[in-house]
């Protein structure tokens, strides 16, 4: 009586592919947000970095203090996030089923999922770390100091990226609300047609 009849149309599988790729969608565009944020916080700091490197401190002194800040940045947010993911498996094991059936869920995380999660916090930490650290490397400081706060400090290189960036949060902030309009709407027909 506890075994469902087993699912002739396979559509379990489609569903679940389908749930995990818009769950991926938004954190792909929580990441290109940040991204985006992460690359107006360097365009800041290159007047600092300018200013520290006309003081006599060297480029892989100044790369370490980029790379520094942003690790320390990711082992908070990292753990942050571990304490999150405790907090909701508790919440989440102690929902009621709704069944009289002896069914409990187990989603306390195990010791794979911290390694996974510190490996990747480390992963992240030194791909986009590394990236605003090696530009701190190669900034000509005299055209930095002499460029001052103005926006012309910007390239046209920056601008591109920025607005590729934000051109990919609105595609992939678009297609998970037309989803769950679509699915909304299939849910209210089905509903009104039982």
């Amino acid at each position: 009586m506890a075994r469902p009849e087993p699912d002739p149309d396979n559509t379990l599988p489609t569903i679940a592919a389908a749930f995990t790729i818009l769950a991926a969608l938004v954190l792909l565009v929580a990441c290109f947000n940040i991204a985006n944020v992460l690359l107006v916080r360097a365009t800041v700091r290159q007047r600092e970095m300018g200013i520290r490197a006309a003081l006599g401190a060297g480029r892989w002194r100044l790369v370490r203090q980029t790379f520094d800040g942003e690790l320390a940045a990711r082992i908070v947010g990292g753990g942050v996030g571990l304490l999150l993911a405790n907090w909701a498996a508790g919440f989440l094991s102690s929902l009621p089923l709704g069944t009289t059936l002896p069914i409990m869920f187990n989603f306390e995380p195990d010791l794979r999922v911290y390694v996974y999660a510190l490996a990747t916090v480390l992963v992240t930490a030194v791909v986009v770390g590394l990236i605003p650290a090696l530009r701190v490397a190669r900034y000509d400081v005299n055209s930095v100091l002499r460029e001052g706060g103005r926006s012309a400090s910007e390239g046209r290189r920056r601008h591109i990226i920025r607005n590729t960036l934000v051109v990919a949060q609105l595609a992939g902030s678009l297609l998970p609300m037309v989803v769950a309009g679509f699915s909304y709407a299939a849910w209210i027909k089905l509903n009104n047609c039982i």
